[in-house]
């Protein structure tokens, strides 16, 4: 049962955890509109929406560089991987 379940559910599950992983990164309402009173609980986007609001711009914008870079390395290994999956159908 466990051979026929897995193979099966496993593409699955690793894009249930890659979009999981993208939203918890760039989640900023619910922990500003809970989080907001305790100014030592930041995530990073709230991190960068108090530098632009300060006017920080530099730190801000190196910030979301950070939050892209991070972003495209849990994306392009899978994108690569499905992009592979696909050719080696083609051919």
């Amino acid at each position: 049962m466990v051979k026929v379940v897995i193979p099966h559910s496993k593409l699955g599950l690793l894009l249930g955890t890659i979009f999981t992983l993208l939203f918890a990164l760039q989640m900023f309402d619910l922990p500003f509109s809970i989080l907001f009173i305790n100014p030592f609980t930041l995530t990073i986007v709230m991190y960068m929406y108090n530098k632009f609001a300060y006017m920080i711009i530099n730190i801000a914008a190196a910030a979301c560089i950070f939050l892209i870079a991070v972003s495209a390395v849990i994306v392009i290994p899978y994108s690569t991987y499905g992009m592979r999956k696909q050719i080696l159908k083609v051919i």
